[in-house]
């Protein structure tokens, strides 16, 4: 398994469908800039990412995004996941990866593959698109409605996404407002 630098705390491996929601909202440099956050890719879902190839190899170039590797993925396992689940290629190598370590996080928005990381690993190991844009509005990256604008662009441009709540936004806002406020 590739290694974490110590600067990160959280290792999240992401799917295509999310790799493409990110960039058809507007949000992919906001949401691979959140802190203390790093963002790995396997070959399947590079392979599957055809759109946003260019993309993804300027970031791993960057090294804010890292790849993993065909070999940290072990093939009986992938195999029996694929027969077991019946999900896609992408959404199961992310799964296979995280499975094979004890700290990988998964990001789908495939409410299937949700289901079964929950299943499999629990709820913590798992985020979507509309958990990282909340946490990039908490981080003072994207405004309410900026948030708001991304996640719309991407259900224009096809995402099954559910519909944003006033309730997490406004946490969000308050969270921020609270922290950048004066004390007392």
């Amino acid at each position: 398994m590739t290694t974490t630098p110590t600067r990160y705390t959280e290792r999240i491996v992401v799917d295509t469908c999310c790799l493409l929601n990110w960039v058809n909202g507007g949000a992919f440099e906001g949401i691979i800039s959140l802190p203390l956050t790093l963002y790995v890719v396997g070959p399947l879902v590079e392979a599957e990412s055809t759109t946003i190839a260019e993309l993804l190899t300027q970031h791993f170039a960057l090294g804010t995004l890292v790849r993993l590797r065909n070999e940290d993925l072990n093939a009986a396992v992938f195999l029996e996941l694929v027969d077991k689940y019946g999900l896609g290629e992408g959404e199961t190598e992310c799964l296979a990866h995280a499975i094979a370590s004890d700290d990988l996080v998964v990001c789908s928005d495939d409410r299937k593959a949700r289901g079964v990381v929950v299943a499999l690993l629990g709820r913590p190991r798992l985020t979507g698109t509309i958990g990282l844009l909340l946490r990039c509005l908490k981080n003072g990256i994207l405004t309410a409605d900026e948030l708001r604008q991304a996640h719309q662009m991407m259900i224009s441009a096809g995402a099954f996404l559910p519909p944003l709540r006033a309730h997490d936004i406004g946490a969000a806002t308050t969270l921020t407002t609270s922290r950048s406020s004066p004390p007392g």
